[in-house]
């Protein structure tokens, strides 16, 4: 059978490529035919004359005038080339998908999920929102870990949430906060599921670099810093503990973020996993930088990126995952005191309770293809 995957393939986001790259990964080993729709022809012509031609533009002036913004605009020029090879080389992409109530001419089933493809930000102003719930199609609808990204989904779009999920055979969320919410606006059973990267092996993970000695990584010790949004607090924690530690600090490069005078490494998801992989303590404000640390089974830390009042915090969905794997004394926000060093993590009765989620997530996947 034909399936068809769903979600967010074009954001330059090391949790947007890697989550659809374990989706499609895990499908397939069950022995469908997938791809995943190419989002990227939907994005409005206004957005797209913006972010390829007005905003390279824009950016080039400012290399002239600022050299920090030069070197932040190269960085991010040798990053985006990085994602494009992995984009190239794992994703297996539908690029014809239009006019899109074709596609079921061409697919039995749509997995709409994971990532933040059904949030309530911007559905006011973003008509392509109906895509990622696969509006289109009259066919099989299953969601897979579609995270609505918020607490709540505000009373105005219950009632379009509630058509558009109308139609689906199987529902599930990445977060509890989500199967709460979907659960109320549609009176249907609502499955908690992991994210898709967690439905692959560390082995699986690493296998996809494991002939891959390139990008300067050294055999030698070192912190890293992965940071979503500047904050000089979090850099300032991560500076002392490595210092205490007497060991070096390395900092993953993100896209669109001055990190000022550190340095900071290109890195596309690969060398995003290597860099994880590789390191002996972890600070990040990122949901898939806090995964992938659980995954290879590191030390690390877990700053809040939001405050936790803020009504568009996106916490929830770590504080879900660490809550789930007894886990939330890593997660940390600017009030709390930096500490001289941290308890290690005993990753035996992390992989205990996680190995049984992954597992009731696979069979929920399984049982939903099937139907």
């Amino acid at each position: 059978m034909q399936v068809a995957i769903v979600t967010w393939c074009t954001y330059t986001n090391f949790g947007t490529y890697l989550q659809a790259y374990a989706l499609q990964n895990y499908i397939s080993s069950l022995g469908y035919e997938v791809k995943i729709l190419d989002d990227s022809s939907i994005i409005p012509l206004s957005k797209t004359l913006k972010y390829r031609f007005l905003h390279p533009i824009k950016n080039k002036i400012k290399s002239l005038l600022k050299p920090s913004f030069r070197k932040l605009n190269q960085q991010d020029i040798r990053s985006k080339g990085l994602y494009k090879s992995f984009r190239d080389d794992y994703l297996v992409l539908d690029k014809y998908i239009h006019p899109l109530q074709d596609l079921d001419k061409k697919y039995d089933i749509y997995v709409c999920g994971s990532d933040q493809i059904w949030s309530p930000i911007g559905f006011d102003t973003d008509e392509n929102k109906d895509f990622y719930f696969a509006s289109f199609s009259k066919h099989r609808k299953i969601a897979y870990a579609p995270s609505i990204g918020v607490s709540k989904i505000p009373e105005k779009y219950t009632n379009h949430y509630k058509q558009l999920l109308s139609s689906f055979s199987s529902l599930s969320s990445r977060e509890n906060n989500g199967v709460n919410e979907l659960a109320h606006i549609t009176n249907k059973s609502v499955e908690h599921v992991v994210d898709p990267t967690l439905l692959l092996s560390k082995e699986q993970w690493a296998d996809l670099f494991a002939n891959d000695v390139s990008n300067g990584l050294t055999k030698e010790r070192y912190v890293l810093l992965y940071l979503l949004t500047y904050n000089l607090s979090y850099i300032q924690e991560a500076i002392a503990f490595a210092k205490r530690n007497n060991l070096e600090l390395k900092v993953i490069h993100s896209i669109g973020v001055n990190m000022n005078d550190l340095r900071t490494e290109d890195a596309g998801p690969i060398e995003f996993m290597k860099l994880i992989k590789n390191a002996s303590f972890i600070f990040t404000d990122s949901f898939h930088g806090t995964i992938f640390s659980i995954i290879f089974e590191k030390q690390f830390i877990t700053f809040k990126r939001f405050k936790d009042h803020d009504k568009n915090s996106q916490n929830s969905r770590v504080y879900d995952l660490l809550n789930q794997l007894k886990l939330v004394d890593r997660l940390k926000g600017e009030e709390s005191h930096a500490r001289e060093n941290y308890e290690s993590i005993d990753y035996a009765n992390v992989q205990t309770t996680l190995e049984s989620f992954v597992q009731s997530s696979k069979n929920y996947l399984v049982k939903a293809l099937k139907a």
